[in-house]
């Protein structure tokens, strides 16, 4: 009997902490849209159901070709006075949301003092610069209590997540 409960227990652990870091995920990604104001705007109140059930269905069920996030922040690399931002969990491409100019992106040197900064999609990346910082180090995007206005995305709507190249 020992030897059962064994095997039971061993396959069974990793499954609940599989969901609960899934519940946790659901929580963090909830708890941001609320704050950010996103669960009670008409058409947006179903932003949170749509992007819990592509989860489910990518974590829960396995799906493979599922794209349940919107982009996730990788890596950077600074060119010049402009810094190039590459993204997982792009889908099918990046896009502005709303078809206007990327918004909610600032930039920083070396002194840590961010300015606003314009941005602009290249192919699967994002371009950021401020003619006034000549050396870019860092970069935000969204990162603020209420970030609206935020328009970065990926083709299938999901919203690209907060980030910062600064910690």
């Amino acid at each position: 009997m020992p030897d059962l409960l064994l095997e039971f227990f061993s396959e069974e652990i990793p499954a609940r902490m599989q969901a609960r870091a899934a519940d946790d995920l659901k929580k963090l990604v909830t708890d941001k849209l609320v704050a950010a104001g996103l669960l009670y705007d008409g058409a947006k109140a179903f932003a949170t159901p749509r992007r819990l059930a592509l989860a489910a269905e990518k974590v829960a069920y396995g799906e493979k070709d599922i794209v349940y996030s919107g982009p996730l922040y990788d890596t950077s690399r600074i060119d010049g006075n402009k810094i190039i931002v590459s993204f997982t969990n792009i889908g099918g491409g990046l896009v502005s949301k709303d078809s206007e100019e990327l918004s909610q992106f600032s930039i920083a040197g070396a002194d840590k003092k961010f300015v606003w900064a314009k941005a602009k999609i290249d192919a699967d990346k994002v371009v950021v610069w401020n003619d006034a910082v000549q050396q870019p180090m860092y970069v935000r995007y969204a990162w603020a209590d209420n970030p609206y206005g935020a328009n970065l995305a990926n083709k299938e709507g999901l919203p690209a997540s907060p980030f910062r190249t600064d910690q």
